[in-house]
């Protein structure tokens, strides 16, 4: 008999829909022309873009037109806070982030560093948390970006977004915000008119679409510079000929997404709140995530090893993480 598997590692990556899978597979084997060429198989391939274009510009709320598809999340990070950074090299301007952020985001700020850029990176304040007021007491008028997540990728916080959006616009309106929305997009109900940053990463991967496909919004009228040349794709913003399997896979894992995101959300949180029931039972047993945090993430202390616990529950077909991934 076949053992039951329990997957728990979906911070890391989840398992491609049937969904996703199906519109990769119909981009390998049928419209697999490139989108760049005139011939009907391109043109198929470049429509199918463009739908999946839609339909994550639909689940964020956004223009359709403001969407750029890159590799992932950490691509897409690197390109927001990089490009946006990049006009304004040995000029003396500064940025503000977290010291919680994803490592793609504090490998971005390292490099900045050496380049010349001030760098402030805030440190949870009272109850272990981020708090808006700490940021935007940091931001003055050489500060040109503010990046921080919408919900951190260990513990699950959901930052005080609009509160730092709406405190950093009125300390400078010409600073720039990109928030990192990869453990957020598609989980959480963050409409672009509620949440009115500059600039968005998002992963198809973390939504039951496939690995190689991520987004960038872009609000009209911000420039930035890409971070790689020699093709006129994806506006220039992330050049190279689409990923169209894993993009379309995007977009159908958007489409699952926007119909069923309140009966996720409310499953979830019942079920992270059954899980967490049941551990406390566990002696030494902890629970690190915050009041307010996402229910997709729960983070926990025990006294078992983490290497222990984690291949001990993988024998049994359970499988969680002792870190993030993106630290491996």
């Amino acid at each position: 008999m076949a053992v039951k598997e329990i997957y728990f590692d979906n911070a890391a990556t989840t398992k491609t829909a049937p969904e996703a899978a199906e519109a990769a597979l119909e981009m390998m084997t049928s419209a697999f022309g490139n989108p760049s060429s005139l011939h009907f198989k391109g043109s198929d391939a470049y429509l199918a873009i463009q739908k999946a274009r839609y339909s994550v510009a639909s689940l964020l709320a956004a223009p359709t037109e403001r969407v750029f598809f890159t590799p992932g999340g950490t691509y897409s990070n690197n390109l927001a806070v990089l490009g946006a950074c990049a006009p304004y090299l040995g000029q003396g301007k500064n940025i503000v982030t977290t010291a919680i952020e994803h490592a793609s985001l504090l490998g971005v700020a390292d490099l900045l560093k050496k380049q010349g850029f001030g760098v402030t990176e805030i440190l949870p304040g009272e109850g272990r948390v981020i708090r808006a007021k700490d940021i935007i007491k940091e931001v003055d008028e050489n500060t040109i970006l503010v990046s921080v997540m919408a919900v951190n990728n260990e513990t699950g916080e959901i930052l005080p977004l609009g509160d730092i959006i709406k405190g950093v616009r009125a300390k400078n309106k010409n600073t720039l915000i990109h928030t990192d929305a990869v453990q957020a997009f598609g989980k959480l109900h963050m409409p672009l008119f509620r949440y009115p940053t500059d600039l968005i990463s998002m992963s198809g991967r973390k939504i039951h679409g496939a690995k190689g496909a991520g987004a960038l919004y872009i609000r009209e009228g911000v420039t930035i510079n890409p971070l790689v040349f020699g093709g006129a794709q994806e506006g220039k913003i992330s050049p190279g000929t689409e990923n169209t399997p894993a993009v379309c896979a995007f977009g159908a894992a958007c489409d699952l997404a926007k119909a069923h995101i309140a009966e996720s959300f409310a499953h979830v949180a019942s079920f992270k709140e059954a899980i967490i029931g049941g551990l406390s039972q566990i002696p030494g047993f902890f629970v690190n995530s915050p009041k307010n945090s996402s229910p997709y993430i729960l983070n926990i202390s025990t006294p078992v090893p983490t290497d222990t616990m984690v291949s001990s529950l993988s024998r049994r077909s359970i499988y969680v993480s002792g870190s993030s991934a993106c630290c491996g």
